[in-house]
Parts: structure tokens; sequence; C-alpha cells
């Protein structure tokens, strides 16, 4: 039977060893890694902007629709403001605001007083040129300023 050499290595053999020994050059790493990781960044920034734009146009149709609720708003309470203005032109309704919340009533025939106003011809005022056109409108005015006073 054979009997199994034992080996002993000293603590300077070991060490011998190493420094006989070149250090192992590394190897370069290939650049895939770094081509993934700048494909996957720029693949997160496209899909960033992509979800930044749908937001900006939902704000958009937000705005939007908030716009159009106020132009209906707004066409209602115009047609109903346009209908309370013919209520309030109406003269039948002029009449009864008058009688009941101003207290107003018809004239009597007493009160009644009848104005006669003659018409200026077109004549008269195109021969403006005249000089004493001015002083016949100025007589005639105050005699109708007179025969005014004159009824009372």
């Amino acid at each position: 039977m054979l009997v199994a050499k034992k080996e002993i290595k000293t603590y300077r053999e070991y060490d011998s060893n190493k420094v006989n020994k070149k250090p192992k050059r590394k190897t370069k790493k290939p650049k895939y890694k770094f081509k993934i990781f700048l494909c996957a960044t720029i693949g997160l920034g496209i899909c960033i902007g992509i979800l930044l734009r749908y937001a900006y146009i939902t704000e958009i149709k937000y705005n939007l629709l908030e716009s159009e609720n106020q132009i209906v708003e707004l066409k209602e309470k115009k047609q109903k403001l346009s209908l309370r203005l013919e209520e309030v032109k109406e003269s039948k309704n002029i009449e009864k605001r008058a009688i009941n919340e101003l207290g107003m009533v018809y004239p009597d025939e007493d009160q009644i007083v009848y104005v006669n106003v003659t018409k200026i011809n077109n004549e008269d005022i195109n021969s403006s040129n005249n000089k004493n056109f001015l002083l016949k409108f100025f007589r005639n005015t105050f005699a109708k300023i007179i025969n005014i006073f004159d009824v009372f």
C-alpha cells in the first residue's frame, strides 16, 4: 500500500507563488449595458413626453367644456333678460305699473291742454343764408311760448 505523501506548504512558499504570478488583466466589459441603459432612458423620456402631452390635451378639453357651459348659461340668461325686457316694454305693463305702484291716474278733461304746433317747411330751413332767418325763428319761438302761458 502506498501511503499518501503529505505536502506541507509553508508561508514563504505560498507568498512566493503569489509574487511570481502576474496580475490578471481585466478584460473589457462590453458596452451593451450602457447601450441598454441609454435606450431605456430615451424610451422613458419619450413616454413621459407623451403622457405630458395627453395631460395638456385633457386640460384644454376641460377648459373648452367649461367655456361651452358658460356660453350656454349666458345664452339662457340673455334669453331670460330679453323676455323680461319685452315684458317691461309693453305699454299695458307700463300702464299697470304706473297705476298700481306709482299711483298715477288719467288726467281729467279740464287738465288737458292742446297746443297747436306749426310745421316748419324745408324751404325755411334751406334758406338759412337769409340774415333774418334766425331773428324770425326766435320771434316765432317766443310767440309760441307766450301763447302757452296765455292759455292758463
